[in-house]
């Protein structure tokens, strides 16, 4: 099919150069580190416990900058699709805008309260959802970027990840109670649930929108239909514990995964294969993965 395949013949497939962030992130919460490529693929953004957010240069690995953006631990970064703009949340609910390229705080969203663990942009960049992982009961909050105003709410069940489908109109939600919702993103209303065979932790939508990738708690994985919500192919069976994060790359031809057993794996989305054996980061800890735009590299982090 005209692509070249280089093969590790000894196994070990982390080609790439590793760096020491320093400091844990905090053993006492069950959350890994919020992490960002940006819409170009020049920076990656990493979360701190302190609420300190880094920017790296993802060619050398060098630290650009770095600045306090929320009180409280930050477990969850994002950056706008015109790359302008990062958002950081975490403990207290609280979210903080900055300008991505210098950290200058850009506002504030304010209404929820307690910890969240996931942000997500709308494809137009002009929203922004969050989700409580906590709560009596855990809200969902849709905003306005420009406005600083929300748009939608919902009371939700503990939600760890959230994804804008590519037209915007829909947010996946998963839902501790097992199931995968799929929201109107103009009014938080439900609009449909996902058979599960287990408890949805991450979530991600192909570029193309055909596919919704869910990895659940007990380390397993499912691609469904977004034309029929329906499971599609075999389970991705591989990792041992809670997949923390799922991601297509641009051409939707690799699903990233990464699991708090402290591995990363590949996938080969239309065979549903791994791409090798899974890339060690820290065994036994809660590990983050984003995927390079171009797909040629992913960055993980550990919370060790």
């Amino acid at each position: 099919d005209g692509r070249l395949i280089l093969w590790d013949l000894l196994g070990d497939r982390r080609l790439a150069r590793s760096f020491v962030l320093g400091r844990p992130f905090g053993e006492e919460i069950q959350t890994p580190r919020g992490v960002a490529v940006s819409p170009d693929g020049k920076t990656l953004a990493v979360t701190h416990f302190d609420g300190t957010v880094e920017l790296f240069d993802t060619t050398t690995l060098q630290r650009q900058r770095s600045a306090k953006a929320i009180p409280g631990f930050a477990a969850a970064a994002a950056f706008s699709p015109d790359g302008r703009s990062l958002a950081v949340g975490g403990q207290g609910g609280n979210i903080t805008l900055l300008d991505a390229r210098t950290l200058a705080p850009a506002g504030q969203l304010t209404g929820l309260s307690s910890d969240i663990q996931t942000l997500a942009f709308s494809p137009d960049g002009a929203s922004l959802a969050a989700a409580e992982v906590v709560g009596e009961p855990p809200r969902l909050h849709v905003w306005s970027v420009s406005r600083r105003a929300v748009t939608a709410q919902a009371d939700v069940t503990q939600v760890a990840s959230l994804a804008f489908s590519p037209v915007g109109r829909v947010i996946a939600a998963t839902a501790l109670d097992g199931s995968t919702e799929l929201r109107d993103a103009r009014s938080g209303t439900v609009v449909k649930r996902l058979p599960a065979a287990g408890l949805s932790r991450s979530v991600a939508f192909s570029p193309d929108g055909s596919l919704l990738a869910v990895g659940q708690f007990d380390g397993d994985g499912q691609l469904y239909s977004t034309e029929s919500w329906k499971p599609l192919g075999r389970r991705l069976e591989a990792h041992t514990q809670r997949i923390t994060n799922v991601e297509f790359s641009r051409d939707g031809r690799t699903l990233a995964t990464s699991s708090a057993d402290g591995t990363v794996l590949l996938w080969d989305v239309e065979t549903q294969e791994p791409i090798g054996s899974p890339l060690t980061v820290e065994r036994d800890t809660f590990v983050s993965a984003a995927l390079s735009p171009d797909g040629s590299h992913v960055f993980a982090v550990s919370t060790g």
